[in-house]
């Protein structure tokens, strides 16, 4: 049962993300200078693609998550999200 919780709040999480990814496009179309600097600026966190070449297969790994503000407001929001729908 511990590993479903687990599974649902990082789903809860991404969904979030792409929730306040979506928020923070949206907010960069109104002309507001402020807003536009406050949802644009933001920081990557990740590595850079390395491959690991096997004599019988090539691996390439990588990633890189973006956070802005309105990123870390969707992650609070799932994480809210989660639990209230827990009943915790």
């Amino acid at each position: 049962m511990q590993g479903r919780n687990v599974f649902l709040i990082l789903l809860y999480i991404i969904l979030g993300m792409l929730a306040g990814n979506v928020l923070s496009e949206l907010c960069l179309l109104i002309p507001v200078d402020a807003l536009k600097k406050i949802f644009s600026a933001g920081f990557d966190i990740g590595f850079s693609p390395t491959t690991l070449k096997l004599h019988f297969i090539t691996l390439t790994l990588g990633g890189k998550i973006f956070f802005n503000a309105g990123t870390v407001l969707g992650i609070l929001f799932a994480i809210f999200l989660y639990r209230w729908s827990s009943g915790r």
